[in-house]
């Protein structure tokens, strides 16, 4: 061989000439062929004789068979290899061989049609199209942007459109080769446009229409199989793609993901897939296929993510598999959850490991993927796991995890396990370890996520996300303090959609473990909800109760923010109960109900009672507070519209809760049964609830000092409601020797005095009917504040006040003196002149305790008598009449003062009369009674008689009928057994013009009754007296006169 150098050209020339020689001795589909192609590719590269390079490439492309798949990847190898030294001539002689190919003319439509079926032109268009994309490939990295666009990709697109044509018409590409082939051109030009030398400056204007194709390829597989590597391929091309400027919008980006997620999550289970493959070679191909097409998503959601490294996008990415992981088909949801594996080692590799920032939203994902730990097929379980731990490592890692992710992997190969309760055993064990790294600031995130878990098809998913909700809680409950108001809202937005018993059960107890941590913090936050409670905030306050213990220390809380609500919780508008109270003992009646055992309950009882009617009597006639802003928008459940509340009901409600639970169901039915209810509620009437409940209490022998002290205070509050309720029970505690035994007589005494001149007039009332009960709890200490109590007394009952007022104080008196009797003192005599104006009164309960006074002022008058016997005879004609009162409680009263007051008459036969009549009740004895009295009379005392017809006469004009017709049938009686005189008080003038008056009353039995009495007045000796009168001619004078006087009216009574 010649050592003499050679010229290069030459050499080149020679050795592709050489190289080409050899081809035709191997196989096409032999390696040492695609070699020699390589090597021929590599010396025209090199060789600068740009002719013999020019011929060569053409020679290549028209001697090649392209029905041959060797052939014609041996082509494309020379014209990349050959592109390295000769892009533009490459490209040149690569067009030219296009151009004449589409010169060629094939004759006939049959002709044309053969040769489309046959595939030869569509081949020869496929191997252009990979020839262009590998030139692309192999172009020098200085060269390539500038041809990129025009040169290389519309030539890769002439050539696709014009293989989807027959007989010049555009026709569907069904073709799978075909498509395979763009999509791999579109790949390599993608990848190469990358390796480019100022690429990120370069705008790749056919990128969003290449995307096109690609997703127009996907979309066009069938969704019932999994034949063709399509799917995947595109997916990667779209990878590459995407990383080309210009860059994607997030709008794009978004779609373009949903798109692929849509074409290769719901594709059947890979199972039903492979038992559609014809061979066993089928089957293990579509598994494969699957494999490499969930490969494949992965490597495009890691693209599109490092296109936009940010925690961001990567949520939007999540949030678009959400719903699939959330499918009833469990082969949709494992796809889903792989691809969540894949998505977070992305974020870790491409996001984290460059910030190194805690994931923000790891309480969110892993409230969202911790559910299905416990999934029905295993690989979904594992694929959750795997997840967990790919969390738990973008956590912070200024801590020591290395323990935990091994810990967490031993328990992922237990996941494997084919036992439910195996599985949900490891699961738990899980939430236990990675519970420990959980930020509290995400636990709402986790909460408000995995209530959702808790609502999954999957009843075993559901148990497990209700497991780590309690597992989350308890290791992580002293840290979420400041997240116990939100993560309780979202437990009560939940509570509506969440019906199932048992899941409905994790919530609550979910209240119950964070209670065990920041008690005040959950009270606090359950009474921020609306008033009146609905059912659900109700079976959250009863979840606290785990035992009578705990349920009465919480009562303990409540009543301390009852008697002292903080900030502007006690504060309420005018007529309006103050809200944070109200609330408090709503909650309060809540928490009584889960009470199992009384006598845990007994020794917080009298405090509790003692509040809880405060909280009455602070409520009493107020409205509803306005209702809070609701934290959650939902329709109430049937059964759960709210009503407008009664602050005082609702109150009152509790109260009678903590009485049976207490003090026994008995008791709280007695108190019904007695009305006391009704009347603490009303306004008008919750002075007398209030006493009923003391006498009930007191007689239970439940008030405490520390009540009392209590009680005592009421009296002095700016709230008039509570200023009654206090004077109330007060006036029936002094009824009680446990006033005197506890030495808080004198306070008491000194409160109701006060009392006495209250403002409110209900307070008064109190006040003096508290006084009058001092001689049944302290008979022996009235007598030390006797002047005290009797003018307080004296000033209720007759200075100008309201009836109610006057009667209370009448009644006190009453019963101060029939205790006092003698010993009563120099207010007696004040009192009788007082007390007879009532006894016409109107009201008939001031006529009734005005005659009880009366006659309870008998017992008084030892040094008084002549003085009370005159007002005994002066009274005598009111109180035969009233044995008649319409009323029969005044007519009782009368007739029982009548019999105490007749011993003053001075007169033993009328005494005897009256002693012996009055003991009956029959009514049909009074016209007896007032005959027996008046012929007694009539011998004993007649100027008596005469006082007594002028006070009947002057009851004629009474406002009861009853009464009216008493006076004229007493009249009639009286003008039978007195006999005229000349001295006498009898106008007979004037008498008979009043009944003639009577004649025209508006009662019927009055009428009547007045005209016999005139007719029996004229046919008597007064009759004749009258008539002697008119003999003598003093009638027409004296009877004018009379007549004047008979106009004027009786004064009134």
């Amino acid at each position: 061989m010649s050592l003499k150098t050679i010229d290069d050209d030459a050499w080149s020339s020679q050795l592709s000439l050489e190289l080409q020689h050899q081809t035709a001795s191997y196989a096409c589909s032999s390696l040492e062929k695609s070699f020699l192609y390589k090597a021929l590719g590599t010396t025209l590269a090199s060789c600068q004789d740009v002719a013999h390079v020019k011929s060569q490439l053409q020679k290549s492309l028209k001697s090649t068979d392209y029905m041959n798949t060797s052939e014609r990847e041996h082509v494309v190898t020379i014209l990349a290899f050959s592109a390295k030294g000769h892009l533009d001539l490459t490209l040149g002689t690569l067009e030219d061989f296009g151009a004449a190919m589409s010169k060629v003319q094939v004759s006939g439509i049959v002709g044309r049609l053969q040769d489309y079926h046959q595939g030869k032109r569509a081949r020869t268009h496929r191997a252009l199209i990979q020839a262009y994309s590998r030139i692309a490939v192999h172009a020098p990295r200085t060269e390539l942007l500038p041809r990129v666009e025009h040169d290389i990709t519309r030539k890769v697109l002439q050539y696709y459109m014009t293989s989807c044509q027959v007989l010049g018409i555009n026709i569907v590409n069904k073709d799978p080769d075909l498509k395979l082939t763009l999509i791999q051109s579109v790949t390599e030009i993608s990848r190469a446009i990358q390796d480019a030398d100022d690429s990120q400056s370069f705008q790749f204007t056919s990128k969003e229409e290449l995307l096109g194709y690609m997703l127009d390829f996907m979309k066009e597989e069938p969704m019932d199989s999994l034949a063709s590597p399509v799917r995947l391929r595109a997916m990667l091309a779209i990878k590459h793609l995407s990383k080309v400027k210009p860059s994607l919008k997030p709008d794009e980006s978004r779609n373009i993901l949903d798109d692929c997620l849509k074409c290769l999550l719901p594709l059947p289970a890979v199972q039903q897939l492979r038992e559609e493959g014809e061979t066993s070679q089928d089957s293990v191909q579509i598994q494969a296929l699957h494999e490499l097409s969930m490969q494949a998503l992965g490597e495009l959601m890691r693209g599109l993510l490092e296109e936009d490294p940010t925690e961001n996008w990567f949520m939007e990415m999540f949030h678009l598999l959400e719903p699939w992981i959330f499918s009833d088909k469990e082969w949709e949801k494992d796809r889903a959850l792989q691809a969540s594996s894949q998505l977070l080692v992305a974020y870790r590799d491409t996001v984290y490991c460059r910030l190194q920032e805690p994931l923000e939203q790891f309480g969110f994902l892993l409230g969202l993927l911790a559910p299905y730990t416990c999934a029905s097929l295993s690989t979904s379980r594992l694929w959750a796991a795997e997840c967990i731990v790919c969390l738990l490592q973008l956590q912070d890692q200024s801590r020591t995890m290395e323990a935990a992710e091994e810990e967490l992997r031993g328990l992922r190969e237990e996941l494997k396990a084919s036992s439910p309760e195996a599985v949900l055993t490891s699961s738990c064990q899980m939430a236990k370890v990675i519970g420990k790294y959980l930020p509290s600031i995400q636990a709402l995130d986790f909460v408000g996520t995995i209530m959702d878990g808790m609502l999954s098809a999957s009843p075993t998913c559901a148990t497990a996300a209700g497991r780590w909700f309690h597992s989350i809680l308890r290791e992580n409950g002293d840290a979420l303090l400041d997240e116990v108001p939100d993560i309780l809202g979202t437990i009560f937005i939940r509570m509506p959609t969440m019906q199932e018993r048992s899941m409905r059960s994790f919530l609550l107890e979910g209240v119950g473990i964070l209670a065990v941590f920041h008690l005040e913090a959950v009270i606090t936050s359950l009474l921020a909800k609306p008033l009146p409670m609905d059912s659900d905030t109700s079976e959250l306050w009863r979840a606290l109760g785990r035992d009578d213990f705990s349920t009465c220390h919480i009562l303990q809380l409540l009543m301390e923010k009852i008697q002292h609500p903080a900030g502007t919780e006690g504060s309420s508008s005018e007529g309006t109960a103050a809200l944070g109270p109200l609330a408090a003992t709503c909650a309060s009646l809540e928490m009584l109900t889960t009470i199992r055992s009384s006598p845990v309950l007994r020794e917080l009882l009298p405090e509790l009672l003692c509040v809880l009617l405060a909280q009455v009597g602070r409520t009493v006639g107020q409205d509803m507070p306005m209702p809070t802003a609701s934290i959650r928008r939902r329709q109430l459940q049937k059964g759960q519209a709210r009503t407008v509340g009664n602050p005082c009901r609702l109150s009152m409600e509790t109260l009678a809760c903590a009485i049976a639970k207490g003090l026994g169901d008995k008791v709280a039915a007695e108190l019904c049964e007695a009305g006391t209810w009704p009347l603490l509620e009303s306004p008008q009437t919750h002075h007398e609830g209030v006493c009923q409940l003391a006498r009930a209490l007191l007689l239970l022998e439940i008030i405490t000092p520390q009540f009392i002290g209590e009680v005592l205070q009421w009296t002095s509050s700016t709230t008039e409601n509570l200023r009654v309720t206090g004077t109330a029970f007060i006036s029936q505690l002094v009824c009680d020797p446990v006033i005197e035994d506890q030495k808080l007589l004198k306070a008491a005494v000194y409160i109701l005095h006060q009392r006495a001149r209250d403002p409110n007039n209900l307070v008064q009332q109190m006040a003096a009917r508290g006084l009058g009960n001092i001689m049944y709890g302290a008979p022996e200490q009235l007598k030390k504040h006797q002047k005290a109590v009797m003018e307080t007394l004296f000033q209720a009952s007759f200075v100008p006040t309201r009836a109610e007022i006057t009667e209370e104080g009448m009644r006190a008196l009453t019963r101060v003196f029939k205790h006092l009797g003698t010993d009563a003192g120099p207010l007696v005599q004040d009192v009788v002149m007082h007390i007879r104006p009532f006894f016409n009164h109107d009201n008939d309960g001031l006529r009734a305790v005005a005659f009880s006074l009366f006659g309870a002022l008998a017992g008084c008058v030892k040094r008084r008598q002549a003085f009370y016997k005159r007002q005994v005879r002066q009274s005598l004609g009111t109180l035969l009449l009233h044995l008649e009162d319409p009323n029969p409680q005044v007519a009782k009263e009368c007739r029982t003062t009548l019999g105490l007051c007749c011993p003053y008459l001075g007169l033993r036969r009328v005494q005897a009369a009256l002693a012996f009549h009055i003991q009956g009740s029959e009514q049909g004895k009074q016209e007896q009674l007032l005959r027996d009295m008046c012929r007694h009379l009539a011998k004993e005392k007649p100027a008596l008689l005469e006082d007594l017809c002028q006070a009947a006469q002057r009851h004629y004009m009474s406002p009861w009928p009853e009464i009216r017709m008493a006076a004229v049938k007493f009249t009639g009686i009286l003008m039978e057994y007195a006999v005229p005189r000349s001295a006498g008080r009898i106008k007979v003038v004037h008498l008979l013009s009043s009944l003639q008056a009577l004649e025209q009353d508006t009662s019927q039995e009055v009428q009547t009754m007045a005209t016999r009495v005139s007719e029996t007045i004229f046919k008597s000796l007064w009759g004749r007296t009258l008539q002697e009168e008119r003999n003598h001619g003093r009638t027409l004078p004296h009877i004018t006169s009379l007549l004047c006087f008979g106009c004027l009216k009786p004064r009134s009574i």
